[in-house]
């Protein structure tokens, strides 16, 4: 592969809409009518109104549903926030839970304007609004990310299903910092991206691209102690490099050896100034206990109607290894797991271009090694869920041009119209059928192995149902009575909120039930 100044590709097509020219810009068609935008504010307008929809699936009903465990964690970190002490929830990093902590001081200060009414926002929808609007605004860097790739229709495709993709929003409605992760993740690949690109092109380092890159880079590790992520980015980079060894110039040597420096220290710096708390000796003491264990409650996890032990040093043992390429196949619409196949398929032909490469390193390597993990839990796959809705966009651009190669005018347009009917329409359903419960989705295939809730009930219905159990209990249970559950947090959140602390809140697998005569 040679590495010439990268351009957009001329295979990305919509079909009977603007093309890519070699220079990356969007061409007006040829039509007998006048369209009053330009292709660029066309396209910005379509990212803008992908991005809406992004918002309105995950922006709605933020309370559909009682906080999970891991939600409740967040909860008491943000009060001890509100304490002046930070180090609350430290095995997690700070950025996800500042914004938490904005969003639900917001809230409260709504709240004591608008009243207990229909206006007031609830603890659940505040805890939960930053992920959902981080979720929405993914589609932005996904589309910069895949258009600096592959193109502008392969951009738009993938931030259309992206902001469609059910299963991902999903996630994006739940207050864990896996979200923040991936906005950050592909953000900062774009901004090397496009810092490479200028680099190339003017054979002078943009600084501050490389900057902005690399505290992108530092604030995914301030959402998520997950560096795994900057070494498939370095594995990435050797990768790419090793396509283009034959034909590599002294001006794309120099990109290598003088954005490290800028790239790294700009890292440094928002990791630190984004989560403070990791210089705290207190921060890294318990970090290595949660890393040792210590804090670790729970050992197994339901997956297929079977109880599974869910612990990393239960590897190769414990979970499956299919339980991520089942998720993928049960929880995906038909249409876009059809144009994933595809999609590889035309990754097998782009392969040496750095698009390819990308792709290919950050699935396969996150994938592989993740499936053969005995510590499995559907959140996990987010990015590569992200990602594979850039292989679906290739899949989908792919099938485009194929449709042009039909015989006459009118058999290519009904072609072409019907694929983007399909492409849009069937995800759409999928999110307006399962809304409020978006987790729950599964497809023909899901639907056919078993009931909703039953495949993946930690990642579809974590404790849904418990904010209403405990109401109910607390307006039932004698005085001193005793709750024994595997959610004590989530039961002792809600007691309190009910006016019943005179009720215990007990795990049932680390405590066991309390001794008679406590009303249990």
């Amino acid at each position: 592969m040679s590495e010439r100044l990268p351009t957009q590709s001329t295979a990305s097509s919509f079909g009977p809409y603007p093309v890519a020219s070699p220079a990356g810009v969007l061409e007006k068609p040829a039509a007998p009518w006048a369209w009053p935008l330009s292709a660029t504010r066309t396209l910005v307008l379509a990212v803008a109104l992908a991005t809406v929809l992004a918002g309105v699936f995950r922006c709605g009903g933020l309370d559909y549903g009682s906080f999970n465990e891991d939600e409740v964690a967040k909860v008491n970190a943000v009060r001890a926030y509100g304490r002046g002490d930070f180090t609350a929830n430290a095995e997690h990093p700070m950025l996800m839970k500042a914004a938490i902590w904005l969003s639900s001081s917001a809230a409260r200060q709504w709240n004591s304007l608008a009243g207990a009414g229909s206006m007031a926002i609830s603890p659940e929808a505040a805890l939960r609004l930053p992920n959902a609007l981080v979720g929405a605004a993914t589609v932005v860097p996904l589309f910069l990310l895949a258009r600096s790739f592959f193109g502008n229709a392969v951009g738009l495709w993938a931030a259309v299903l992206l902001a469609l993709n059910v299963t991902v929003t999903g996630f994006n409605r739940i207050g864990k910092e896996d979200t923040f992760l991936v906005f950050f993740l592909l953000m900062g690949a774009w901004l090397y991206e496009e810092a490479r690109r200028r680099h190339l092109l003017h054979s002078k380092a943009p600084h501050g691209w490389y900057a902005a890159s690399g505290a992108a880079f530092g604030l995914m590790l301030a959402s998520k102690y997950l560096a795994y992520y900057l070494g498939l980015w370095a594995l990435f980079g050797i990768v790419a490099s090793a396509e283009a060894r034959r034909t590599r110039t002294g001006a794309e040597r120099a990109v290598r050896q003088r954005a490290s420096r800028w790239f790294y220290l700009a890292m440094a710096a928002a990791f630190v100034a984004a989560n403070p708390v990791v210089l705290l000796p207190s921060t890294w003491k318990y970090c290595l206990s949660y890393a040792a264990g210590a804090t670790v409650s729970h050992h197994g996890m339901q997956y297929l109607g079977q109880l599974y032990v869910n612990q990393v040093d239960a590897s190769p043992g414990g979970m499956p290894w299919h339980f991520y390429l089942v998720f993928i196949a049960t929880k995906t619409p038909l249409p876009v797991l059809l144009a994933i196949g595809v999609g590889l398929a035309e990754l097998v032909r782009r392969r040496r271009e750095r698009g390819g490469v990308f792709l290919r390193v950050f699935l396969l390597f996150y994938l592989l090694p993740a499936s053969f993990s005995a510590g499995k839990f559907g959140r996990y796959l987010l990015p590569s869920l992200v990602l594979l809705d850039v292989v679906a966009a290739l899949g989908v651009t792919r099938a485009f041009q194929l449709s042009t190669r039909l015989g006459r005018p009118a058999v290519r347009a009904v072609a072409a119209s019907t694929l983007a009917g399909v492409m849009v329409g069937v995800p759409l359903a999928a999110q307006a059928h399962s809304r409020p419960y978006a987790s729950t989705f599964q497809n023909v295939i899901g639907r056919a192995i078993s009931a909703s809730g039953l495949l993946f009930p930690n990642d579809e219905l974590y404790d849904i149902g418990m904010r209403e159990a405990v109401a109910w209990i607390a307006g039932e249970a004698a005085p001193d009575a005793s709750i024994a559950s595997d959610a004590p947090g989530v039961v002792a959140e809600y007691l309190r909120r009910s006016g019943r602390p005179d009720v215990e809140a007990r795990s049932l697998s680390m405590a066991g039930l309390a001794a008679p005569p406590v009303e249990t």
